[in-house]
């Protein structure tokens, strides 16, 4: 699991453009006429959910979940499900819509033995949810998912948190390329905690994160005031957990 880092208020400026974001809806546009989405079927054996938290934003939901590898394995391109449920059972949202980024769908990669958290911070139900699923199934191989992995590695550095005026409470902090090599698709995954309860979370995507030069990132942050907590981050190349 990613450093948990003091938080402290401060400014900064976002790291996704107008542009790379419009780039970047387009292409997602063109992969929903392709993509299915996503479905777990078995649950990995290997990867357990060991905590669940709902947050509610101003203008959605985010689900936390705590992820824990137990085996002596490397897990990589894991299938996450989630669903929501209201107060009388019933499933008022899914993450299973085609053309979904990927990381609000999959994790990248846990280690053997490694504990992340990944965030889904995208979740709008059609009812309030009161309690969350979230099932994990069976990824790559694992041969497959040793190779590069030194080079896919990302680092976060100097997390604290601002608060926006407009968009409200918000992780900041750098990422860089820990092999000094170009990386792209690059997600920062914060949790804020306060005496080990999750207060507050959210993402960062990075489209291309340069290997020599280290860039700032704006996490959004839904659920509750962070001040006084703590933040686990963690970035990972072509997908989400910290």
């Amino acid at each position: 699991m990613g450093a948990l880092v003091a938080l402290s208020a401060m400014l900064g400026s976002g790291c996704e453009s107008s542009q790379e974001k419009s780039r970047r809806l387009q292409e997602q546009a063109q992969r929903s006429l392709h993509a299915a989405g996503v479905r777990v079927g078995a649950q990995n054996s290997a990867v357990v959910v060991e905590r669940t938290s709902l947050l509610r934003g101003s203008d959605g939901w985010a689900v936390a979940a705590l992820l824990r590898n137990r085996s002596t394995q490397v897990q990589s391109s894991l299938p996450v499900s989630i669903a929501l449920r209201d107060r009388r059972g019933r499933i008022v949202f899914r993450n299973d819509a085609p053309g979904l980024e990927r990381s609000l769908t999959h994790v990248a990669r846990i280690d053997p033995g490694q504990q992340i958290w990944w965030v889904n911070d995208q979740a709008y139900p059609t009812a309030t949810p009161v309690r969350v699923e979230v099932k994990v199934g069976a990824g790559r191989a694992a041969a497959a998912a040793v190779r590069g992995v030194a080079a896919d590695r990302a680092q976060v550095e100097r997390v604290s948190v601002m608060r926006d005026p407009v968009s409200g409470w918000e992780a900041v902090g750098t990422v860089r390329s820990a092999a000094g090599r170009d990386l792209r698709e690059v997600i920062v995954t914060c949790v804020a905690l306060r005496a080990g309860r999750v207060v507050a979370a959210g993402r960062a995507r990075i489209e291309r994160l340069r290997g020599n030069k280290p860039q700032r990132f704006h996490a959004f942050l839904l659920g509750g005031d962070p001040r006084g907590a703590r933040v686990a981050a963690r970035a990972s190349a072509g997908g989400g957990g910290a």
